[in-house]
């Protein structure tokens, strides 16, 4: 056998092993493993405060009407018109790792957080508006008293109202959604968040 092809043959094979070598050696090379992307994650989500975040504008009107006891003579009925701006959704202040239970072999993750509440109510002075006013000539106009009493009467009922309106579901849904996507987008195939 010629000894220069030898020599060519070494001289060929050399650089595709040395490619070879290199690129079996990266592929090998593993990037963060989950458990290290869940250390990274669990801060972003205390940064955040607040998760799966819903706000609702609430118009209502406030009415009183009143017709006199037998002693006075005449009616007066006052109608109101106001918009409330509730917002709702899962406190983060108290997350941790203690919320996320993981398999890593199995890229599956468990995370608990608290149901929905209300994060803030707002029912501005400025958008009361009187809409409608009907005093009898011998009846005296509603005061300011009788008028912040109503409007207290109204957000009272607004507050107690808020659980019907779904509010609460949607954030816990929309934060549903928010985690597994996350979670998803770290490398886990399985994630179930639960609220208690």
């Amino acid at each position: 056998m010629n000894p220069n092809s030898n020599r060519y043959i070494r001289l060929f094979l050399t650089p595709i092993l040395l490619i070879a070598l290199s690129l079996g050696t990266y592929s090998c090379k593993k990037g963060p493993s989950l458990e290290e992307e869940l250390e990274g994650w669990i801060p972003q989500m205390v940064e955040m405060a607040e998760l799966g975040t819903v706000e609702y504008t609430i118009n209502k009107i406030v009415s009183a009407n009143d017709n006199g006891d037998w002693y006075k003579v005449g009616d007066r009925m006052i109608l109101f018109s106001t918009t409330c701006y509730i917002k709702a959704g899962i406190p983060l202040d108290s997350f941790s790792e203690k919320n996320v239970q993981t398999d890593a072999l199995r890229k599956t993750a468990t995370v608990t957080l608290p149901h929905a509440k209300l994060l803030s109510f707002n029912m501005p002075p400025d958008e009361v508006k009187l809409t409608y006013k009907k005093i009898s000539a011998l009846r005296s106009d509603f005061d300011a008293a009788e008028r912040t009493r109503l409007l207290t009467q109204a957000e009272q009922r607004i507050r107690a109202s808020i659980a019907t309106t779904g509010i609460y579901q949607e954030a816990e849904l929309n934060a549903t959604e928010i985690v597994t996507t996350m979670l998803k987008n770290l490398g886990f195939e399985i994630v179930k968040v639960q609220f208690v």
